[in-house]
């Protein structure tokens, strides 16, 4: 069975922005969905999300696919990079991802080591990011890091904000088409 884990962002929850919408989507396509809700979002420890993550998802395969959201889409990464080099997930995508702090101390734990691109390309080769001109934490060229150290399939949006939904989106097909795009 196709699962889609759903990996929210710092101070959010599986019930912010466009996670209920896609959660739906997903189910109404027969996925079996996990929508975690990360610990203690609002002070992330990068250790206790990605084991978070880990116990939530059990044992990846080919068949796992995962969607992020900002700070959700480090751990992603973060938990990818420590898979076994047999291991294969399906795909990722990233929405308004990010490699540094972005010179935010909350969230330094997470990027105070480099995260190894090469083993997350090789443990989940169909990447998909999503970043906007106008986000007001992530900055375009986040996007373009991504596209090339994770080799990430790119797509800028114009003044998307930060993808949440004080920017309007509650609803995001875009994510959904890469998604199934991957499966």
């Amino acid at each position: 069975m196709k699962r889609v884990c759903l990996v929210h962002g710092w101070k959010g929850s599986p019930e912010n922005h466009w996670f209920p919408w896609l959660r739906r989507e997903c189910e109404a396509r027969g996925y079996s969905v996990m929508a975690p809700t990360m610990p203690d979002a609002s002070h992330p420890q990068a250790a206790a999300w990605v084991a978070h993550l880990r116990d939530v998802v059990g044992t990846p395969n080919e068949q796992t696919y995962f969607v992020g959201h900002s700070l959700g889409c480090v751990t992603i990464l973060r938990y990818l990079a420590l898979q076994p080099k047999t291991v294969r997930v399906g795909g990722a995508v990233l929405m308004a991802g990010f490699t540094s702090s972005l010179n935010i101390s909350e969230i330094e734990n997470f990027l105070s080591e480099p995260i190894d691109a090469k083993q997350v390309r090789l443990v989940c080769p169909n990447i998909a990011a999503f970043a906007s001109t106008n986000d007001h934490y992530v900055p375009v060229q986040e996007g373009k890091i991504l596209q090339k150290q994770f080799g990430a399939h790119l797509e800028i949006v114009e003044s998307a904000g930060h993808f949440g939904s004080n920017d309007g989106y509650t609803e995001f097909p875009g994510v959904l088409e890469k998604l199934l795009d991957f499966v």
